[in-house]
Parts: structure tokens; sequence; C-alpha cells
């Protein structure tokens, strides 16, 4: 790459990478009994948001895959789904929807709100 600084021509090497991402030996499978179990999850990294044309800046939890008639089927989940809130704390990763998830309040309701196709969808889910 070459860069001009204060008038002069100066070349600098850089090292192209391709940016971090999801293998799967980094998708969760949510499990127990809350609204998104049996989907399978993973953090909203650059490359994965590159690969499925969201913004790398991004953040939250990435639907990657409902098994069907499960309870996140059930409920509507759907693979491309991007989880950002749950009961009212922001996702930014699969450890922290973890624990959301498993701190229903005592009459075991969850609200969660999810970005589909860039629109905010809330919905509020009693088990």
């Amino acid at each position: 790459v070459s860069i001009q600084r204060n008038g002069e021509l100066k070349l600098v090497s850089m090292k192209v990478a391709a940016p971090p991402g999801a293998t799967e030996s980094e998708l969760s499978v949510i499990e127990g009994e809350n609204p998104l179990a049996g989907a399978e999850v993973a953090d909203l990294s650059p490359a994965l948001a590159e690969s499925i044309r969201r913004d790398p800046f991004d953040s939250g939890v990435l639907i990657t895959r409902v098994v069907s008639q499960s309870l996140a089927y059930r409920f509507g989940v759907r693979p491309g789904d991007l989880v950002v809130e749950v009961n009212g704390v922001a996702i930014g990763s699969v450890e922290a929807l973890q624990k959301s998830l498993a701190k229903p309040n005592a009459d075991h309701i969850w609200q969660i709100a999810i970005d589909r196709n860039g629109r905010r969808v809330s919905r509020t889910v009693q088990l």
C-alpha cells in the first residue's frame, strides 16, 4: 500500500486476513425450557455478518438453524433472525443469551426482541 505523509510517498507492507468468524465449533444449540430451545446460534462476527450481507458492525446472536417442531420453531424463530434483547437486556453473545434465557420471571415469561431482515420484532412468550 502506498501512502502519502507530509508530502512524501511511502510504501507500507500489510497482511490481509479474513475477518474472524464462526466455525462449527463455535455454534451452540439452545437447550432447556425456554422459547429459543432447539435453535442453533452463533455470535454475530464480522465474517458471519458479511456472509449473510449484514453490517459487520451489527451485534447480537444469529439464529443459524432451527430444529423442526422445537419450541423455537413453534414460537416463530427462523434462521437469519438476530436476537438483540431478552427481558430488557441487550444480547451481544451466546453466553449472554444463555444466561438471560436461564432467568425467566416468576411466571416463566420472556420478552424477546429480534432483528428480522432489518426490522425489530418483539414478542412476549410464556411457557
